[in-house]
């Protein structure tokens, strides 16, 4: 496929997603079974996207000057760190100011109202109210786990509760410490949690002025670990593409339209302990370094104490790993080494824990997957009709542009000649977990914000559809620089006009 089919299918699809999103009342869902919401238009939202799409350019545009630096034959690490945390910078200045210059419900406003109420998510809620020492709560937590709750609490591990209730003894301990976030909190934060202080006002459980403080701490802490996402997934770009390539290809992690729109999330913090655990794994496995993969088992076990949304990437991981065992049949201490660290680093943690609190986490994880197998029996799905829907929410969440992109790469990936197996393998897999996941309906709904946990396999293919123009032009008029900044400016509108228009919440706080 040539490239200006590939440039003019991305314009046509970013084009049409943001003519639905925009100028019609098409669903975005099932009615009946889920859709997402539409933020409001008024008379400021064309200006207000107009602002957006100025930061965007200014992103862009550091990326573009970035990547001319890091072609460089030779670079000084301490620079190249320099750019990496420069990039985590523009990222997060891009992410506040593309939120908070959207409609109301779409800005930090959001924040507040996600975070305390039990309806969003119920972890502040519970660790704020529920009135136990945190020893007593995670020594009573399988029989919590027990009531078969099948929303938010009931289908968890303990590492949300473990993060409110460490930011609250936090906040107790040194209340000085969090009133030095007072400067960085936005006006839309204040004002939105201003309404949840009037609305607890005439509660049993009104709120005190060091909650504002706790729930903007964790807000940042969310956005921090979203723009984070970019280290590791350089650090496994850098694996089969040059410096430039796996710049280019980490600044697109931050376009990503989901990352925006679910912020405070904690689904936003997966895709980053996932790059993470693939990243450390991956090189613990080709270095044989066991340091390294006793690392990757303690990230996995952070994931997976917060969510099991990171077993289909330990699966993705452990198919890898075995392929590349059986194509290279390597030494079997390495294997030995790897098995052992990843098993170390993972089983520990859990022992500790047990030793603590009495808290045995393979029970805790047995309940909490039948908890959310029993989501879709109280609230029933179509699976065919969202075998259909799923793959279209996916387009717009990670952006038509890169997902078209990432199809690119992945052609290209399995076109790669024998020395790059990895490239295959890699890809294969990835395709398959994610139609696993697809095919078996097990996200049938809200997949836009389930799936950001994959959202990075995506980046990571559609940097290799990045790449490969440049290396096969047959026109001295088309330059590498046009391919690159056409999708960086395509994917930067297409997130703005998705941001701008779909909201990630119904918001509906009780008064």
């Amino acid at each position: 496929m040539h490239r200006l089919a590939w440039m003019a299918a991305g314009l046509v699809a970013t084009t049409l997603s943001v003519y639905v999103f925009w100028l019609t009342e098409l669903p975005l869902g099932i009615p009946g079974e889920w859709t997402w919401p539409r933020l409001p238009r008024d008379d400021i939202s064309l200006g207000n996207l107009q602002l957006a799409w100025i930061c965007g350019g200014g992103y862009v545009a550091f990326v573009l000057f970035g990547g001319r630096r890091l072609a460089r034959t030779t670079i000084h690490r301490a620079e190249l760190a320099g750019w990496l945390c420069g990039l985590m910078a523009v990222a997060a200045f891009w992410l506040w100011q593309v939120q908070d210059s959207a409609p109301t419900a779409g800005q930090w406003a959001k924040a507040p109202f996600v975070l305390y109420y039990p309806s969003s998510s119920g972890y502040f809620y519970k660790a704020r109210y529920d009135g136990q020492p945190v020893g007593k709560f995670l020594t009573e937590y399988e029989t919590l786990m027990s009531e078969r709750d099948v929303l938010h609490v009931g289908t968890h591990p303990p590492g949300l509760f473990l993060v409110f209730y460490g930011l609250i003894d936090l906040s107790d301990r040194y209340p000085g410490l969090l009133q030095t976030l007072q400067p960085t909190m936005p006006e839309t934060f204040r004002d939105a949690f201003a309404i949840v202080r009037e609305n607890t006002s005439r509660t049993i459980h009104p709120t005190v002025p060091a909650d504002e403080l706790i729930l903007w701490l964790a807000t940042a802490s969310v956005l921090i670990c979203a723009v984070g996402t970019v280290l590791p997934l350089y650090g496994l770009l850098r694996r089969t593409l040059d410096r430039r390539m796996a710049w280019f290809g980490a600044a697109l992690w931050p376009l990503v339209p989901a990352v925006a729109i679910f912020q405070p999330k904690s689904d936003v913090v997966y895709p980053c302990l996932a790059t993470l655990f693939v990243w450390l794994s991956w090189s613990a496995w080709r270095q044989t370094s066991w340091w390294r993969a006793a690392l990757a088992g303690l990230t996995l076990w952070c994931g997976l104490m917060c969510s099991l949304a990171l077993l289909p990437v330990l699966l993705f991981m452990g198919l890898l790993i075995a392929t590349d065992f059986l194509h290279k049949r390597p030494h079997g201490r390495q294997a030995a080494l790897w098995i052992s660290g990843l098993a170390l680093g993972f089983v520990i943690p859990c022992v500790v824990l047990y030793m603590l609190s009495g808290i045995v986490m393979p029970r805790i994880w047995w309940w909490n997957y039948h908890n959310h197998a029993g989501f879709y029996a109280q609230y029933p799905r179509t699976w065919w009709k969202w075998l259909l829907v799923n793959p279209i929410e996916l387009g717009c969440a990670v952006g038509w542009p890169l997902l078209l992109l990432a199809v690119c790469g992945g052609l290209q990936n399995l076109r790669a000649g024998s020395g790059r197996t990895m490239l295959r393998d890699a890809t294969l897999i990835g395709a398959g977990v994610w139609s696993l996941l697809w095919i078996t309906g097990k996200n049938s709904g809200e997949a836009a914000r389930l799936w950001l946990v994959i959202m990075p396999g995506v980046v990571w293919l559609a940097a290799h559809g990045l790449a490969w123009a440049p290396a096969n032009l047959d026109s001295s008029r088309f330059r590498p620089w046009h391919w690159w900044c056409f999708w960086l400016l395509l994917q930067m509108g297409a997130a703005a006009c998705t941001i701008h228009r779909i909201g990630g919440f119904h918001l509906s706080a009780p008064s």
